[in-house]
């Protein structure tokens, strides 16, 4: 009650003096002198500070607020103990200090504990003078006011008192905030007649000489609009918003150069390998093979992320850096894709080969001890600790129920690679008897697609060419009649009917079929088949009619006969007519010869032997026309 009868005899006083109190404007500048609110901003809410408890827990009491703060608990900056230093002195003549820990609390004269550097990106940073490891911010999960030893909270923002003007401060549309890729701002004014002037560069625009605004404003970079209304010889106060580009990335070994509370868009594929609690959520991108973790403190915005599903690309969110765990924390619900979820299986990796975040499979585990949260996982029998000489720490994480090992028993643990600080971890996400492992029959091979509604179809199962498995090449082919727009991809199965893989793996990377007709498709499930094959995996034909033609040769092969020659193996062959095309002529076979074709146009003379003087026939894909 104090606090705000002074403020209310303050705010009097300046009236009394000729100047009005206006209200609240948000600032990114703190200057000695300045009355202002501090504030914490989230997508979720807003919060002022109105209260700071010295009693108990001390800490700053955090309440609502919708447009601008009530402003019930003003701050007036002061000159801190150090050079370049501010003090916030209270309307009670205390000042916010840091004394232990957390603690936000007040005191009665400014020493260096009361005193803090700011400075501004996005958001104020502001850290105390009397320890460098304390932070002031908002604490969004709380909520409250308090100094951290680390700046993964809430950045701080600032409202600054302005003085009453006829003119109308102007308004932005939207009122600054984050966008990606691009947006536009309008800006407005109550006032009637009013002349907005603007700029883009950071400084107060000036009347008369900065730009005059007429239309909406484009922005393609993160940018701070600021605004003036001017009628007459009276201005408005400086309306100010800050738009922030959000980057968008496409990998996260992309996103791993961020630093704490950087934003991202992330427009990659994302695959949910591993949920083990509501707000772990553990991805893969099968295009980059690469991963990542989310971290959704709440739980409520992963709630739609279900193994084996596809994250809708574009969602945007802030990085997370937690004792040198790098986290991914979303702005919004994420929601999934309509893509059917695909089955996870967890490769078995060495320890020492994996990377942060990455879900794997330990095998061969003969015994395992816990102590609280610690586990020590033996292999083979060894009196030794698996993990002991890599340097990585096997943690209940997830706190996950553990049986005690049964003597006699092989276990398998499936966990993640997580770090606290500079110790690597292993995190369980499930323990289980390991069933000793019967040779998997051979799969095979079916094409699936939206001609079988994605299920496993025995008409579409694929042959072996058994041609090329001399050479060392596994290659299966399919001949069907598709329609125009059919999507597929080629799966595997050992029983017929369950998809075990599918190539290629991942969404959005179905083969799509361009026209009715028939096709023959081919599908190497060892990725060989080079940069022409989709995905290195299929490759698909059109099957064309044949034009046949039969024509007299004589003349021409007499008209050769000089250039009968004897191959290395003792054939003897005749230099080819030139065949002229159009229309993409291709002669794909010379009946009468047995070996290879593989000519396009012009017949190659070394490609050619055995023939003889005669009429032949000569099959054509394409055009008909053609003359010798």
């Amino acid at each position: 009650m104090e606090s705000k009868l002074r403020f209310t005899l303050i705010s009097l006083l300046m009236m009394l003096c000729g100047t009005a109190f206006a209200g609240w404007q948000k600032t990114e500048t703190l200057t000695v002198g300045d009355v202002v609110i501090m504030a914490g901003e989230t997508q979720s809410a807003t919060k002022e500070l109105t209260a700071v408890t010295t009693s108990g827990t001390t800490i700053g009491t955090a309440t609502d607020y919708t447009g601008t703060p009530a402003g019930t608990y003003p701050l007036t900056i002061v000159a801190g103990s150090t050079e370049g230093s501010i003090a916030f002195k209270t309307t009670a003549d205390t000042y916010l200090s840091w004394s232990s820990g957390n603690s936000l609390t007040t005191a009665e004269s400014v020493a260096d504990a009361s005193s803090w550097t700011v400075a501004y990106s996005n958001g104020f940073t502001v850290t105390n003078v009397g320890t460098t490891a304390r932070i002031l911010q908002y604490n969004a999960s709380s909520p409250r006011f308090a100094c951290y030893g680390n700046s993964n909270q809430t950045k701080l923002t600032f409202w600054k008192q302005v003085e009453d003007s006829s003119v109308a401060t102007p308004t932005f549309t939207p009122n600054g905030g984050t966008f990606v890729g691009t947006t536009s701002v309008e800006i407005a004014c109550e006032t009637e007649g009013a002349t907005i002037y603007y700029s883009m560069n950071g400084a107060d625009p000036v009347a008369g000489s900065s730009p005059q605004y007429g239309r909406a404003l484009p922005i393609t970079e993160t940018t701070t609009v600021k605004a003036i209304a001017v009628k007459g010889d009276d201005q408005s106060a400086v309306a100010s918003a800050t738009f922030t580009r959000i980057p968008s990335y496409s990998s996260f070994t992309a996103m791993s150069s961020l630093a704490n509370n950087d934003l991202f868009a992330y427009t990659g594929k994302a695959w949910v390998v591993a949920k083990p609690t509501d707000k772990y959520v553990y991805l893969y991108n099968p295009d980059e093979r690469d991963f990542a973790l989310i971290y959704d403190q709440t739980g409520e915005k992963s709630v739609a992320a279900e193994v084996g599903k596809y994250i809708t690309p574009g969602w945007t969110g802030k990085v997370s850096i937690y004792r040198n765990l790098f986290e991914l924390v979303p702005d919004n619900a994420l929601t999934v894709t309509d893509d059917p979820a695909q089955p996870v299986n967890y490769p078995e990796v060495a320890i020492g080969n994996a990377v942060t975040n990455q879900v794997i499979t330990l095998k061969n585990i003969t015994s395992y001890s816990v102590d609280g949260k610690n586990i020590s996982v033996y292999l083979n029998g060894e009196d030794k600790e698996l993990l002991e000489a890599s340097g990585v720490k096997t943690y209940n994480q997830f706190s996950i129920e553990i049986a005690e090992a049964e003597a006699g028993k092989t276990y398998e643990i499936i966990g993640a690679i997580g770090r606290n600080n500079d110790q690597i971890q292993f995190w369980p996400i499930e323990i289980k008897e390991q069933v000793a492992e019967t040779p998997e029959p051979e799969p095979s091979f079916y094409i699936v697609g939206s001609m079988t509604d994605w299920m496993i179809d025995p008409n579409y199962k694929m042959t072996l060419n058994e041609a090329l498995v001399e050479q060392g090449i596994k290659e299966f082919s399919l001949t069907t009649t598709l329609t125009a727009d059919t999507e597929f991809k080629a799966v595997s199965s050992t029983d017929g009917s369950t998809i075990k893989s599918w190539f290629p793996e991942g969404m959005d990377n179905n083969y799509v079929i361009s026209e009715d007709g028939e096709y023959t498709i081919y599908f190497r499930p060892n990725a060989d088949g080079g940069d022409d094959w989709h995905y290195n995996v299929l490759y698909v034909s059109k099957e064309v009619e044949p034009i046949y033609i039969e024509t007299d040769l004589t003349a021409q092969f007499n008209s050769l006969a000089t250039t009968q020659w004897t191959g290395s193996s003792g054939q003897v062959g005749w230099a080819a007519p030139t065949v002229t095309t159009n229309s993409g002529l291709n002669v794909a076979a010379w009946e009468r010869y047995n070996g290879s074709c593989d000519w396009t146009g012009e017949i190659m003379s070394s490609s050619v032997t055995g023939l003889t003087p005669g009429t032949y026939k000569i099959e054509l894909y394409g055009a008909a026309a053609f003359t010798f």
